[in-house]
């Protein structure tokens, strides 16, 4: 890993390499051990994830500790997110990757002591029945009772057609995630999301959920499942873009007044 610093101008210094787990693939920075310094965090190929404590210093001598790796039952880990899963103040880490014992993919819950001393993990499946899942992981509060609830995806098939879909797990206040919510997208063929975003797009107060559907054909492009107002979802929706739309961003383009996130 590689970390650029910068002179204050724009400019950016030589890079300084610190070691992480074999072929990291994802990182999350955030304060994992209650210091207020931020960590690094990076899921790696090698089914681990590392963590590299910020070694207390600032200025010139900042910088980060050897790392600490983490089995994953993931074997190909592929995303890490920091997300307060159990309300208690304290960032946890969710891993999702692929498991080649099921030909799919897992998401791992990881529960943080409060100084970076990680629990073994809880698993859960994006897209339980499903043929198979995907990359895209994503936590919010959906449904406005205070906690962050898991939000991910994967591919069904039925018959001789195949749908993408955006799967909810409710989160029950304690950290522990409910039972599966699945979520089609319209059409046949629309691939698993691989990136997935929240925002409140319809201005009512609730998250909404926007994922990236690549799949190398014309048609293809984005889908958005808006908030009902009151908890729940309406129908997704499709709305076609460039091919492989492989991420997917919210802002305000128009800068209102009324600024939505």
């Amino acid at each position: 890993m590689r970390i650029w610093r910068n002179n204050g101008d724009g400019t950016l210094a030589n890079s300084i390499i610190f070691l992480t787990g074999r072929g990291p693939t994802g990182i999350a920075v955030a304060d994992f051990t209650g210091d207020g310094k931020p960590d690094i965090a990076t899921s790696n190929y090698s089914n681990s994830f590392s963590l590299l404590r910020h070694n207390g210093q600032t200025g010139a001598a900042a910088g980060y500790l050897a790392p600490v790796n983490f089995t994953t039952p993931a074997q190909e880990p592929d995303r890490v997110v920091a997300v307060d899963v159990n309300g208690d103040g304290i960032l946890d880490l969710a891993v999702g990757g692929y498991h080649s014992a099921t030909n799919d993919h897992l998401i791992s819950i990881f529960i943080n002591g409060g100084t970076g001393n990680f629990s073994a993990p809880v698993n859960y499946q994006p897209a339980p029945g499903g043929f198979f899942s995907n990359y895209g992981l994503a936590f919010n509060d959906l449904d406005n009772d205070g906690d962050a609830d898991l939000i991910s995806g994967g591919r069904y098939d039925v018959g001789s057609s195949s749908f993408g879909a955006i799967t909810i797990r409710r989160n029950n206040g304690s950290g522990a995630f409910g039972n599966v919510e699945i979520y089609q997208f319209p059409g046949n063929s629309v691939p698993s999301p691989k990136e997935i975003t929240t925002g409140d797009l319809n201005g009512d107060g609730f998250a909404d959920i926007i994922a990236a559907l690549p799949s190398g054909r014309t048609s293809e492009g984005y889908g958005v499942l808006l908030s009902n107002g009151a908890g729940g979802f309406q129908t997704p929706k499709n709305y076609e873009a460039s091919q492989q739309p492989y991420d997917v961003a919210v802002f305000d383009n128009e800068k209102r007044s009324d600024k939505r996130k």
